[in-house]
């Protein structure tokens, strides 16, 4: 008889791994804890449904969206796992849909060019931007 939790749902459609360490693009790594893995898959669903709307999402209401997973000013590893995430699966970055709620830009740690991916995001997911 097996002791070990069974893993949620969501999560199967993860393509990260519970407990992996993976590079982030500026430098460093980021992990995928417990908690975070957990909440992935709601940030993940928040950030297509916003694509399907041709809409982006702040910092503060990605961490929403996200039961917690990280506060606003800590979404950036957070960020860069969706980012890791979304290339195994073969699609554009979700994590351009994140921006600033002041400046409406993405973080200065997003390495790619943020309005081309956004853009891919919309048209993958069946949004078009909302001005």
């Amino acid at each position: 008889m097996s002791t070990t939790t069974p893993e949620p749902a969501a999560t199967a459609a993860l393509h990260l791994r519970r407990g992996e360490w993976v590079a982030r693009p500026r430098g460093g790594r980021a992990s995928v804890t417990l908690h975070r893995w957990e909440r992935l898959p709601l940030l993940r669903e928040a950030l297509i449904a916003a694509a399907r709307d041709g809409r982006t999402l702040t910092y503060a209401g990605a961490s929403a969206a996200s039961d917690g997973i990280a506060l606003a000013q800590g979404m950036g590893a957070v960020l860069d796992l969706v980012g890791v995430d979304c290339e195994r699966r073969g699609e554009p970055n979700l994590a351009s849909l994140v921006v600033d709620s002041t400046t409406h830009e993405v973080g200065a740690g997003f390495s790619q060019d943020a309005a081309v991916e956004r853009s891919a995001c919309f048209e993958r997911w069946g949004g078009s931007r909302q001005h």
